[in-house]
Parts: C-alpha cells; sequence; structure tokens
C-alpha cells in the first residue's frame, strides 16, 4: 500500500491556527431586485460558483411574500423541464480578438534647391501619404505629384530642406464581438495594458488608438467580455414578482475574482489537511508582495515541460530581485509553472516551463500566441520545489474534474499532485473527506511495505501486523456542513465507512437502538437523553452555528480554529469568537497514534499501532 511513513515532516508537523474566518460555507453574496410584474431575468452583479458540490449554488426567494423558488439548472435551459422555477444562464465566453499592428513607415530625404523628384524604395507611395519639406505639410496636385514610386515637386525643395515622406500605420481596428461597454475593454499593446479614453476609443465596434500601434505580429489584444458578465438569473412567468415585490438572489461567489471574499471553514481546513500549511505547491515567496498586484506575461518557445521563455511583469511598481532564482511562478487556476532561472532586469526573468500553461481565456487568463498572460489572482510567485512539504492527508471526495469518478491518483510515494487537490478543495460545497498520509496508517509500520512497487516488507523481521496477513490501513475523516441545521458535523473511520463518494456505510434498522436518534457510523456528536424514559430525544452536530450563517448576521461571529498534526496522529479545535452565554460556541477532538511517553516515538514496531479518538464537546 502506498504511503510516506519514512518520509518525515520537514518541520516534524505543524500547528496553524486561522482566525477570523466568517462563514462555514463558501461566504454567501446578497443581491435585491424589486419587480414590476412583468420582468424575470436579473442580471447578477458577481461570478456565480457553480462547481461547489453537494449544495445549492443559488437561492432565489420573493422577500415581500416569503416564498421561495427552486433551482431548475444552471445551463441557462429555458424549459424549466426539471421542475424547477428559476434557472440560471452562465455568461457567454470572454472573447479574445487579436490583430497585428502596422506602423507609420517613412523615408526621408534632403533637398538641394534643384532636385523635383525623390524616389521612394522604402514602401508604396499612395495618395494618403504624407509629405512635409522644412516641417510643413504639402499638398497633393499642388505642391505635388505621385508617379508610380516617384514624389515630384512643382518647385524644387530648397537645399538642405528636410523632405519627409509618411505612410501612416493602422490606427483603428474593427472587432467582430459586440461591445455593451468600452469601460469593461481589457486592450493590451506590445504587453501594456491602456486605458479607456486615454489610449483608445471606442465607436461601434471600431477601436482607435490615440497613437499607432507598432508593426508586430498580433501585438495587439482585445479581450470583450459578454454582454451579462456574470450570468442572468430567469424565472417562470408564474414566478416574476409582483409590483414592488423584493425578490432576494443569495448565491456563492467564485472567490477567486474578488479580494474581499475569504474561503470559509469548510474550504479553509480541508486545505490545511491536505496542504501542508506552510510549504506547499502555492505556498508564497514573494520577494515584495506589490508584485502581486500585477500581470505576469509567460512567453515560451513552446507550451511544453522545459521549454525556456521570459516572464515579463507589468502594472507594479515592484519588480524582480536576484534571491528570486530558483522561484515558481504558478498558474492558480490552471496547471501551468515555470521556474525562474535569471533575471534580466527588474521586469524580466528568464523562466523553464515545468508544466504546460492552460489555454483559456477569462476574465484572468489570456491565451496569447506562444505566451499566456496572467492577471491579478490568478498566479503567484511561490517557494522553490525542493521545498514544498508531503501532504498531511489525500482528499478523497470531492473528486477534482468534472467527469471525475474517482479521487486524485496516489502516487506510489502516498502523495496526489497538489494542483489537482486544490482543483479538488474548490468544489467543496457542503462535505468533503480526507484520509490519513502523514497522519499515519492504522496497524502500519516502517517494516511493511513502503512503495506500491513493493511486494515484500523492507525488513527481514515483518512487523505484527504482516506477520498475520494485516495490511496498513488508512483512516478518514468526513466533515460535512448541515445547511438546515447550521451544524458542523465530522465522522472518523476507514474505507468501509466513510465512502469514496462522500457518503456513509449503512445501518441495519433499530438493530439495537432504543429510538430513531443514533450515531451515524464513525460520527462524533452528543446524543440527549430523556431522563424520565430513558429515551434518546435528540443529537447536536460537533459543532454548531445555529442562526449564525445568515450573510447578514454571519461576520459579527468569526470563526477561529487551530490544527495540530504530526506524525502520529491530528488535533482540532474551534470556537466561536464572539459567543456569549452558549453551550455549544467551540468543540474539539483528537485522533491519535499511541506514542512512547518519554521519546515520543510511535508504538507501532512491536504490533501495538492503535487508533485512539477521543472527542470532546461542552455541555
Amino acid at each position: 500500500m502506498a504511503n510516506s511513513l519514512d518520509t518525515k515532516f520537514k518541520s516534524s508537523g505543524f500547528s496553524i491556527s486561522r482566525i477570523e474566518v466568517l462563514s462555514m460555507q463558501q461566504p454567501l453574496h446578497r443581491e435585491y431586485f424589486v419587480g414590476d410584474g412583468v420582468t424575470t431575468a436579473y442580471p447578477l452583479g458577481r461570478h456565480v460558483d457553480v462547481n461547489l458540490q453537494n449544495t445549492l449554488a443559488i437561492r432565489v426567494y420573493n422577500d415581500t411574500t416569503g416564498q421561495s423558488f427552486t433551482l431548475d439548472n444552471v445551463t441557462g435551459d429555458s424549459t424549466f423541464s426539471n421542475g424547477g422555477q428559476f434557472y440560471y444562464t452562465p455568461p457567454a465566453a470572454v472573447t479574445n480578438e487579436s490583430f497585428s499592428g502596422v506602423g507609420d513607415q517613412s523615408q526621408t530625404f534632403n533637398g538641394d534647391g534643384s532636385q523635383t523628384t525623390f524616389t521612394v524604395s522604402s514602401f508604396s507611395l499612395a495618395n494618403s501619404d504624407e509629405i512635409r519639406v522644412a516641417g510643413v505639410v504639402q499638398v497633393l496636385n499642388t505642391d505635388y505629384t505621385i508617379s508610380g514610386s516617384d514624389v515630384v515637386f512643382s518647385t524644387a525643395p530648397a537645399n538642405g530642406a528636410a523632405v519627409i515622406v509618411r505612410k501612416p500605420g493602422t490606427a483603428t481596428f474593427t472587432v467582430t464581438a459586440t461591445i455593451s461597454d468600452p469601460a469593461d475593454l481589457t486592450v493590451y499593446v506590445n504587453g501594456a495594458l491602456l486605458s479607456y479614453n486615454t489610449d483608445f476609443s471606442v465607436s461601434g465596434q471600431n477601436i482607435t488608438f490615440a497613437n499607432t500601434p507598432s508593426t508586430g505580429t498580433n501585438n495587439i489584444s482585445i479581450v470583450i467580455p459578454s454582454a451579462s458578465p456574470y450570468g442572468t438569473i430567469t424565472l417562470s412567468s408564474t414566478a416574476a414578482p409582483a409590483v414592488n415585490n423584493r425578490l432576494v438572489v443569495d448565491y456563492f461567489p467564485e472567490t477567486q475574482y474578488y479580494n474581499e471574499y475569504q474561503d470559509g471553514v469548510m474550504k479553509s481546513i480541508a486545505r490545511d489537511l491536505t496542504l501542508h500549511p506552510y510549504a506547499n505547491y502555492y505556498t508564497p515567496a514573494w520577494s515584495n508582495f506589490r508584485m502581486s498586484e500585477g500581470t505576469i506575461t509567460i512567453s515560451y518557445t513552446s507550451n511544453a515541460s522545459n521549454a525556456s521563455g521570459t516572464a515579463t511583469l507589468s502594472g507594479t511598481d515592484a519588480g524582480f530581485v536576484a534571491e528570486d532564482v530558483g522561484k515558481r511562478l504558478v498558474e492558480m487556476y490552471g496547471r501551468g509553472s515555470a521556474t525562474i532561472t535569471g533575471i534580466q532586469n527588474s521586469d524580466q526573468a528568464s523562466i523553464t516551463l515545468n508544466s504546460p500553461f492552460t489555454d483559456t481565456e477569462n476574465n484572468l487568463e489570456t491565451s496569447l500566441v506562444n505566451g499566456t498572460r496572467l492577471a491579478e489572482n490568478s498566479w503567484r510567485m511561490t517557494i522553490p520545489a525542493a521545498e514544498i512539504e508531503q501532504q498531511p492527508f489525500n482528499i478523497i471526495y470531492p473528486y477534482a474534474y468534472d467527469g471525475d469518478t474517482s479521487c486524485p491518483t496516489i502516487d506510489e510515494n502516498g502523495q496526489q499532485k497538489q494542483q489537482d487537490v486544490m482543483a479538488a478543495i474548490r468544489r467543496i460545497g457542503s462535505r468533503f473527506v480526507v484520509e490519513s498520509e502523514k497522519g499515519v496508517d492504522i496497524l502500519s509500520s516502517k517494516k511493511d511495505i513502503t512503495s506500491s512497487e513493493l511486494t515484500l516488507p523492507t525488513d527481514l523481521i515483518a512487523s505484527t501486523a504482516y506477520r498475520e496477513g494485516r495490511s496498513p490501513q488508512k483512516w478518514r475523516i468526513m466533515f460535512e456542513y448541515n445547511e438546515q441545521n447550521d451544524e458542523l458535523n465530522v465522522f472518523a473511520g476507514t474505507q468501509y465507512q466513510i465512502r469514496d463518494d462522500g457518503s456513509l456505510s449503512s445501518t441495519q434498522p433499530r438493530d439495537g437502538i432504543k429510538g430513531p436518534v443514533f450515531r451515524r457510523p464513525g460520527e462524533m456528536s452528543d446524543i440527549y437523553y430523556d431522563s424520565s424514559s430513558g429515551l434518546r430525544k435528540a443529537r447536536s452536530g460537533w459543532f454548531r452555528r445555529t442562526g449564525k450563517d445568515d450573510p447578514t448576521i454571519t461576520n459579527t461571529y468569526p470563526v477561529k480554529y487551530r490544527l495540530t498534526c504530526t506524525d502520529h496522529g491530528i488535533g482540532l479545535f474551534m470556537w466561536d469568537h464572539a459567543s456569549v452565554d452558549q453551550d455549544d460556541d467551540y468543540a474539539w477532538f483528537v485522533i491519535q497514534r499511541h506514542v512512547n511517553n518519554t521519546s515520543g516515538a510511535i508504538e507501532l514496531e512491536d504490533g501495538k499501532g492503535k487508533f485512539d479518538q477521543i472527542k470532546i464537546i461542552k455541555q
């Protein structure tokens, strides 16, 4: 079985505190609309995260009547074939149109007082060309005529007078996409971001530059958002709000687009469990944090591993320094990365690609010819690859990408690709499952098989578990947020109780149960009894947030947690910052292997491997 027991944490484990976490799930964004009795379509003001699993991405209700509406689909299907009362239409794809600039061309001569004919060899002449003599614009067919490649003056330019023949470049370009709002355009020329009304103007689908772009191949990039850049909610005709009725739309925004949002408890804990919080693939290593405000353009000979290239930084007053050599430039929402191999100047660095960059178009990334441009929040300068720590836990659920039927592949060293792990974390809605890695296996031993490729113990003296035919066994934790009760449930068990798809194994109805209230497999919860009858009357979740996750209330009660992870177990303690006079405002658990009380060594080499679970809730 794949594991990394013999690969110690470089830091001997870790302990991390997160404070001021404002929500359990992702933060909700709320928008209000006033009905007119007719309108059914309402454009939203943020990007909606429709990829979250096991949760409703969008909730719509009439605040005046109290009526809630059910979601039909998030694909824009207007048939209401699923019986819902509203659907979400995602925004159309961002359009990126590229043009090749044709700059001004000119040829200069000197008059001698007698020569009237000057032959232009640099370009073909046209009636629209501009001709100046000693700085004065000449008039066609009055001061001069054109004959093939010759300019023929009616009066010879004076001796020493500069004769300049200029062919204007192309300053106006016509795009094919419809421009809804010129201020939303993103325009680059030779990698520099231009400003609307200062550097260019817009008339219909024509874009005119104040300064003619220089000659180049696809050196002009114009990114055009869709007419509805954030998508639209459409209600059925029977659900349209009446005149002056207030429609409320709550939804989970895609947090990568907005600095004001932070991940909730679910994603935050999952990330700390599966990506070492101090040294993972995405751990930042900015030499100057203001670099993060800029745009990075990755240019390469080919979009493939080991290809060489250049990284160009713009839009910030910070730049590359010598200490950045060896660090990596990472694509936050793709799999691309490159290692900095040299510093050319403060704005440019030489790079070698570690993995190809994503060829996509969205509000954060622009695909270029032999390159990729990454806007703020879509790239990061990170620690060198050699400093990345082992994963404490592997992520089992949710799966990383649409269409996946299993978790990210666990390699022979017990590790997953951390880009895939992050992709899975981004899909967490109300449930996730992790599996022990550096949080040690049950019955495992360093004398057992340490690689999926090995079939024999690594020691002539096998462990007790191996001698008895028992294999090392992983253990799992599932976190599940109950949106109805506003409580966080936690489960600990093996793959037999906590399945790969995030479901639990079944229980036998009333098998030894006195009442309908009982703990589910591996559940950490309290059962409350009726003292008079002795029956179980209620079950509480591991941590409760009843009434505190409303978008208008949640900021008053931020959550804090401390997570400690070592090579023999973990402990998690969570509490509300501002709760008063409540008996369920904190919770903690410890899951660990037995260790020697003097040396701290794990007691597993002699078959004493144990799996202990301790859980406390304030009563």
